[in-house]
């Protein structure tokens, strides 16, 4: 019964976050999985500008009653990648959550607390140059993620991805075909040197059989 009520509170702020003018943030549930929601954090100013940071908010069975968890995806000089990240409005503070919290009020204090010099668990401060070297690479990191082009992709034109997504999958076709050239032409190596070889062999079992009769 819980579990249902959760799930019909996230329906109902998807519906909402459908609805939402927003250029900074898109949320995304698993398709296979409504409580755990995928985020990508873009159009950033500053040491972020030109970034697009996948995100994870796993929520609990039963939302929102107790907070979720949260973790970075992509690599932004602020989180480390793949660790639960102690916010006020994660598991790690459930003495501070609020059942009135959702899920455009977390992403808010997300991208908020980005901006910041703050020391926090799964957080880490690294320069403004190193943070716009991983906004400059973020773009590549999330389209060989096959999880985000999955969930995200309807999203391309609103990211302004569709070009870079493009690009990529001609790459990667290219480099396949590239690999299969270079297989064939092993093979046709292998077999050329196979016959030359034996063409030898031959020719020495003759040349002996032959001063073996005279």
């Amino acid at each position: 019964m819980a579990q249902q009520l959760s799930i019909q509170r996230l329906l109902r702020e998807y519906e909402k976050l459908q609805k939402l003018n927003n250029n900074q943030f898109i949320c995304e549930p698993n398709p296979t999985n409504i409580f755990e929601w995928h985020f990508v954090i873009h159009n950033l100013t500053d040491a972020f500008e030109g970034g697009y940071y996948h995100g994870i908010l796993q929520m609990p069975p039963d939302y929102p009653l107790k907070p979720p968890t949260l973790k970075f995806i992509t690599p932004s000089g602020r989180f480390e990648v793949g660790k639960p990240v102690c916010l006020s409005f994660t598991n790690f503070h459930p003495e501070s959550w609020s059942s009135a919290q959702t899920i455009e009020s977390m992403m808010i204090s997300i991208i908020s607390f980005m901006y910041t010099n703050e020391h926090t668990t799964g957080g880490i401060i690294c320069s403004a140059l190193e943070k716009q070297r991983q906004a400059q690479n973020s773009k590549k990191f999330n389209l060989q993620n096959q999880q985000f082009t999955k969930i995200f992709k309807k999203h391309f034109d609103k990211l302004k991805l569709n070009d870079n997504y493009q690009n990529n999958q001609f790459n990667d076709n290219h480099n396949n075909v590239g690999a299969n050239i270079i297989v064939e032409e092993e093979s046709s190596i292998t077999v050329k040197e196979f016959f030359i070889g034996g063409t030898v062999i031959l020719l020495l079992i003759y040349f002996l059989l032959s001063s073996i009769v005279i």
